[in-house]
Formats: C-alpha cells, structure tokens, sequence
C-alpha cells in the first residue's frame, strides 16, 4: 500500500500485542542480566563436551543456544533501559 494513495491511513495498533509484549518484559525485568551469559557460557561448555563425546550434530544444534541466551539478555538490558527513561 502505498503511502501516496492513501495519505492519511494510520495502521491499527494491536492493544493486545501491546498487553503481551508489556506482560513478557514485566517477567524478564526480573531476571538478572547474568543469567543469560551464564546460560550461553554453559551453552559453549555443553556444546564442546557434546562434541568431544562425538556427536557433531547434537552439538551444533546446542551451539545454536549461545547468540539466542546473548539476544535475550541484550533485550532484558534494553527493555530495563528504555524502561527507566
């Protein structure tokens, strides 16, 4: 859609996505950023164990957990920070 067409179309916002959203960084607000590293350190730690023992994809598949445990813990820091201001 194009904004030319239909200048003054302002798109719905989701109440209930808001409600959601708002509800999951009530929750992760109160889990401390060191957890998440902790989690991707053990991510790292099971992985290479896992790859030792020899099995290559299990191991890949856990290596895949570190940069999601690093994301969330860069969203809880950012969803604090925003919301402080």
């Amino acid at each position: 859609m194009s904004r030319t067409a239909y200048p003054n179309y302002v798109a719905p916002v989701a109440e209930e996505a808001e409600g959601v959203t708002n509800t999951i960084e009530r929750y992760m607000s109160q889990i401390p950023s060191s957890v998440y590293m902790t989690l991707a350190l053990a991510s790292i730690a099971l992985s290479a164990t896992v790859q030792l023992s020899g099995r290559k994809k299990d191991s890949q598949f856990i290596g895949h957990w570190v940069s999601s445990f690093l994301l969330l813990g860069l969203y809880n820091k950012i969803a604090r920070y925003e919301g402080k201001a």
